[in-house]
């Protein structure tokens, strides 16, 4: 990745723990599925930091 290129990314994890991250610009419907030890790194990673809103749908 250069570090010139902007780029945005969604990032869900599903309530049985798998984990997707779809790359929204510049490649537009790019997803990929997460293993599972990085899921649970993601989300140990967000409940150890303060003001991280996560959305539950």
């Amino acid at each position: 990745m250069k570090s010139e290129e902007n780029r945005k990314y969604h990032l869900w994890v599903t309530e049985e723990g798998e984990g997707y991250l779809q790359s929204l610009l510049p490649h537009k419907s790019v997803t990929f599925q997460m293993d599972k030890d990085s899921t649970e790194d993601l989300k140990d990673f967000f409940a150890s930091k303060e003001n991280v809103e996560v959305l539950q749908v």
